[in-house]
């Protein structure tokens, strides 16, 4: 074959020359016939004979026993020695050693490899073949691994972590020489090592995004706990119900404290503000509280008085005592009687076997919703609200003050305002009612 720089540039240049060689002439198509179809077997036997790196050629030798080991079980007993053969006087790659002095003369020949160059030659042939399968690729990338750390000892010469984990997959563990278990188990420590710091490290990092997020999502959770009462304080009569209810829905401990808090803080609160932070505070200590409540619920416009009404069911059977004695004693004035009924109608309703008291309030009770709505009449369905639950006891007083003759007549048009919405629905009182009206006001 006629050879140009053209041609050996396509074959590899002088590496791919000596694989194309190999190839072709050991177990290939132009091998002798002895070595035809014994490529792996052939490639076993001259990798045996391979010196470590940097060892001399004559370091490694090999017996006709030793190399027919490495060729079975792949070949039919009786062919060894005529593969021996063709390897070194057909091929001339490997030559019979002298004994050793000390070795008999009849004594086993030795074989080794015919030449310096084909050491080189043999691995890239050997990687060339190792490179088609995973496994081929992780014993040639091992050997050489193993070789230069025996020679060096540098850390440097271990295999990353990609390619540790890569030799321990698809290499055999039971197959490592002592070099290979030796760079290995350095490589081993060395990664384990610095997997287990960096494992500590983000274990840590870990920690402290965790606390982090928890330390942020505590202080969103107590910015909105603070809002919630700051618009509690400001907020309207509807929008204030709502809220205290979401605030009452807090642990009582939080509770407590935010109340603590808002109170402490820089600049005296204003009447109102105080007096809604009293309708937070009412669930935790009602025996405290509930002496200011009272005294505001009359000095309140009604709307807040609504918001304290709500606040005031947890006072209970003696609050109720205490303040019906008030109502039945000195009569107040009308705003401060209306704001106590408010309170009355929170503590005790009027149920079956609880009435007498209501019925005997109901007609001066009457009496101030008329001259309030007198007063006011913008507000007199905010005031039939307030009242509802007593609706059944306000129907016959309010149908006595409308047909009182001695009224005037703006008085029986509140009372007829009033008996329209507390009578709805009862046909008896209506009749009532359309009896005693003047033409014009039915």
């Amino acid at each position: 074959r006629v050879w140009s720089p053209q041609s050996l540039r396509r074959v590899g240049g002088l590496e791919g020359l000596g694989v194309r060689y190999f190839e072709d002439r050991v177990g290939g198509p132009g091998s002798p016939p002895a070595l035809r179809g014994l490529q792996e077997p052939l490639r076993r036997l001259l990798r045996s004979l391979l010196p470590p790196t940097g060892g001399a050629l004559r370091s490694v030798t090999r017996t006709r026993v030793e190399l027919q080991r490495t060729l079975s079980p792949d070949i039919v007993p009786g062919e060894d020695d005529a593969i021996l053969v063709a390897l070194e006087h057909d091929l001339r790659l490997l030559t019979a050693v002298a004994p050793e002095a000390e070795e008999s003369a009849d004594a086993d020949p030795r074989y080794q490899l015919t030449h310096d160059f084909l050491v080189l030659a043999i691995r890239d042939w050997d990687a060339h073949l190792a490179r088609r399968t995973r496994v081929g690729l992780a014993e040639i990338t091992l050997d050489k691994k193993a070789d230069l750390f025996a020679l060096t000892g540098d850390a440097k010469v271990l295999p990353g972590c990609g390619t540790w984990v890569f030799l321990r997959a698809f290499s055999s563990r039971a197959r490592w020489t002592e070099a290979q278990r030796r760079l290995m188990q350095a490589a081993g420590r060395r990664h384990l090592g610095r997997a287990g710091l960096a494992l500590v490290i983000f274990a840590l990092l870990g920690a402290l995004v965790f606390a982090w997020y928890r330390n942020e999502s505590r202080r969103r959770s107590e910015d909105a706990e603070r809002e919630l009462v700051e618009r509690f304080l400001v907020a309207d009569v509807s929008a204030a119900v709502g809220l205290r209810q979401d605030i009452l829905a807090l642990p009582s401990g939080r509770r407590r404290e935010l109340i603590r808090d808002r109170r402490a803080q820089t600049g005296a609160l204003d009447e109102m503000s105080s007096g809604r932070l009293d309708l937070l505070e009412i669930c935790e200590t009602p025996e405290v509280i509930r002496p200011r409540i009272l005294y505001r619920l009359h000095r309140v416009s009604l709307d807040e008085a609504l918001l304290i009404r709500s606040a005031l069911t947890v006072c209970g059977p003696d609050a109720a005592e205490a303040t019906w004695s008030k109502v039945e004693g000195k009569m107040p004035d009308a705003p401060r009687l209306l704001r106590t009924a408010l309170a009355l109608v929170a503590w005790d309703p009027p149920r079956p076997g609880r009435a007498a008291r209501w019925r005997a309030f109901a007609p001066r009770l009457v009496q101030f919703l008329i001259t309030s709505v007198q007063m006011d009449p913008t507000r007199s369905k905010q005031r039939i609200e307030v009242f509802e639950p007593l609706a059944e006891t306000l129907r016959a007083p309010l149908l006595d003050a409308f047909r009182d003759p001695r009224a005037s007549g703006a008085r029986r048009s509140a009372a007829a305002a009033l008996l329209a919405d507390y009578a709805a629905g009862n046909v008896g009182v209506l009749i009532q009612a359309i009896a005693a009206c003047e033409p014009e006001t039915i």
